[in-house]
């Protein structure tokens, strides 16, 4: 059943989101070790699929889109194709920490990524935090605070999907 392998998927996309940004919100604290570079591939092929079977519900007539539009799929697909370039961006920015200074540890960064419920504030890291470079703060705090406004839609059209 398609519509079972599209919740599959969405799935399987939570979970590794979700999985990735608690292992670098520990690595990020001191409290555990860098977790492995990200494989871009498996989730433009799990968003591709989603985009897919979505495609195909559409082209099956008015009842197939009216459940896709009952549970929001276009939006959430939508999401996930602005949240995978964030993703990306934001996984090559902490791997760049990681890769430059070895263990970086920046806590407010990591205490940012884990917060639960998220925060809607700005991330703001201190000048001396971690000896950043002026660059290197304002492109994770403008990436990191946008990912996690993505992360906060992501949430809420979960909830209005009733998930």
């Amino acid at each position: 059943n398609r519509m079972t392998r599209l919740q599959a998927v969405h799935a399987q996309l939570h979970a590794l989101l979700h999985a990735r940004v608690k292992a670098h919100s520990l690595a990020l604290q001191g409290r555990a070790a860098a977790p492995t570079p990200i494989e871009p591939a498996l989730i433009t092929r799990l968003v591709l699929e989603m985009q897919s079977i979505i495609a195909v519900e559409q082209s099956l007539g008015p009842r197939h889109v009216r459940r896709l539009n009952q549970r929001r799929w276009r939006q959430c697909l939508s999401l996930w194709r602005c949240q995978q370039v964030r993703w990306m961006l934001v996984e090559r920015l902490i791997e760049r920490l990681h890769k430059d200074d070895g263990a970086h540890e920046l806590s407010a960064l990591g205490r940012y990524l884990g917060a639960q419920p998220r925060s809607q504030a700005r991330l703001n890291l201190d000048a001396d935090e971690a000896g950043l470079s002026l660059a290197q703060r304002i492109a994770l705090e403008e990436q990191v605070t946008r990912f996690g406004r993505l992360l906060n839609s992501q949430q809420r059209l979960d909830q209005a999907r009733g998930l």
